[in-house]
C-alpha cells in the first residue's frame, strides 16, 4: 500500500514496498487541480494480479 497525503494544495503519494523499488521514486506530487476523483476499494487485495514480465515493448516494437 502507498500513503496518501494532502498538503498545500498538493496530493502527495509516498510509495512503499515494491512500488518504491520499481517506481524509482520516493514520492510523487500532483496539484489537486489535476485530480478529478479517487475511490477506495477494500477488496483490491483479493483480486488476482497475475504475472507480469517485459515483452516486445522493451525492444522498441
Amino acid at each position: 500500500m502507498n500513503d496518501l497525503q494532502i498538503d498545500n494544495g498538493q496530493l502527495i503519494v509516498e510509495l512503499r514496498g515494491m512500488n518504491k523499488l520499481w517506481g524509482f521514486h520516493k514520492k510523487l506530487e500532483y496539484p489537486l487541480s489535476h485530480v478529478i476523483g479517487a475511490t477506495y476499494d477494500p477488496q483490491v487485495h483479493n483480486e488476482p494480479k497475475g504475472f507480469r514480465s517485459p515483452g516486445l515493448a522493451t525492444l522498441g516494437r
